[in-house]
């Protein structure tokens, strides 16, 4: 078991219920705020959870953190006008500002407020502070699997192990310890799909892959891993939304799925490539590179998503290979035909 120092508050209510999850109650008429960072492995969770909402009936605002001259040119900002459209307020600026946020959108009253941005507890002060002054009932954060510590017992549920020096975990005591709003924390793992802002998790298979030259990864290549389409990840926010009761003060893991291989990983984004017959992949030890440029963990890095799926009544509805076969399809070469970067991982094969 994890010592108590590495397990938030809500952890003591981490095995799943027998119960199946209550119904779903209705949200429509209700109004979002969603703070969305600006880029990374999460930064298309806000613009395809601002379309969920609104197909939910709900108004959304959205302050996107940094400047919007700069963040326009890539996406999933660059679409923004699609969310304004629709009618999205939406804003940029420093949510870590004193008034930041209450300025941009002044005298909305809030239900909801979702915070995809904080890594640090002064990231999310100012919106908590808002979230209580504007009346929400509902405060969910979007987290990290990330902070998980290693472990010989797989997959990680919720009150495992986890690095207490990791700024979100510190968010996540703050929120479901301090905070008087209800509020629940969500622990992604990998997303990728549409408008991703990340693409290292894809593009460093499909690179290789297209290019025709071998794939590095960390032996042994039966190495498990997770990782978490974006439809599911809003799936299960909007789950949360839609049951507020089951979700107080809870944190919950999101993946998408079955469990993958490293090798059956490389072998799927050949097959979505259409290059499964030529591909060649070379396990190497990691312990023997210095340089980091493989994606994911080389480890076994896989998390439960039963809570969820019995608290909220969620599943995952986005089979890998469809992902990958969606994500090939928008898939922008490099044009790269050479990687010395690999050098280093294939001097190491095994």
């Amino acid at each position: 078991p994890a010592p108590a120092a590495a397990r938030p508050a809500a952890a003591a209510r981490v095995a799943p219920r027998a119960s199946a999850a209550a119904e779903a109650v209705s949200v429509a008429g209700k109004t979002a705020l969603i703070v969305q960072n600006s880029g990374g492995g999460h930064g298309s969770i806000g613009f395809h959870l601002a379309r969920a909402f609104l197909s939910l009936g709900m108004e959304v605002c959205l302050f996107n953190a940094g400047d919007e001259s700069k963040l326009s040119l890539k996406p999933p900002f660059n679409a923004y006008g699609d969310l304004r459209a629709a009618g999205v307020v939406i804003a940029f600026g420093d949510p870590a500002a004193p008034g930041a946020v209450a300025a941009a959108f002044p005298g909305r009253r809030f239900d909801v407020v979702v915070d995809n941005n904080a890594k640090k507890v002064g990231d999310v002060e100012e919106v908590a502070k808002l979230a209580a002054e504007r009346g929400a009932k509902q405060m969910l954060f979007v987290s990290s699997a990330g902070m998980y510590s290693k472990s010989e017992v797989l997959p990680h549920v919720e009150g495992d192990a986890v690095k207490t020096s990791a700024g979100q975990y510190e968010v996540e005591k703050y929120l479901l310890e301090t905070v008087s709003i209800p509020a629940a924390s969500f622990r992604p793992q990998y997303i990728i799909g549409p408008l991703s802002s990340k693409l290292e998790y894809v593009n460093y298979f499909f690179d290789r892959i297209v290019a025709g030259v071998p794939v590095p990864i960390p032996g042994p290549a039966e190495l498990l891993t997770s990782v978490s389409h974006i439809d599911d990840v809003v799936g299960m926010l909007v789950a949360a939304v839609t049951h507020p009761a089951a979700c107080e003060n809870e944190i919950f893991n999101v993946a998408s799925g079955r469990f993958v291989s490293l090798g059956g990983f490389v072998r799927m984004c050949a097959k979505a490539a259409g290059r499964e017959d030529s591909v060649k992949i070379v396990p190497f030890d990691a312990k023997k590179v210095e340089k980091k440029s493989f994606p994911f963990r080389p480890q076994h890095f896989i998390t439960s998503t039963a809570k969820a799926e019995v608290r909220l009544g969620w599943s995952s509805t986005k089979p890998l290979q469809e992902a990958l076969n969606e994500v090939f399809a928008a898939y922008q070469g490099t044009g790269k035909t050479e990687f010395p970067e690999d050098q280093e991982m294939l001097d190491a094969a095994v």
